[in-house]
């Protein structure tokens, strides 16, 4: 599965990656998940067979290459998100 978080800088997108890292490995026991988040080193985390990828970038162009695209627009998300979550 392939995942795209995109949006503007200082808007949490490093914040919600990792929020979803954490619930895959929550629903998922056997994840592999690569995390690309150039504000942050990229990571290969876990063993599992089931592979993941989460690409954290200022804008999406090729958004069709991605099987979930989260659009982050205003700061007012990551706090709502992590309510939710």
């Amino acid at each position: 599965m392939k995942i795209l978080i995109i949006g503007e800088s200082g808007l949490g997108k490093s914040n919600i990656s990792d929020i979803i890292r954490n619930g895959i490995f929550k629903a998922d026991s056997n994840a592999c998940i690569t995390v690309n988040d150039p504000s942050r080193e990229v990571k290969e985390l876990g063993a599992g067979d089931n592979k993941y990828v989460i690409d954290v970038l200022h804008d999406g162009e090729n958004v069709g290459d991605y099987d979930i695209v989260v659009n982050v627009k205003t700061k007012a998300f990551i706090d709502r998100f992590k309510e939710l979550y």
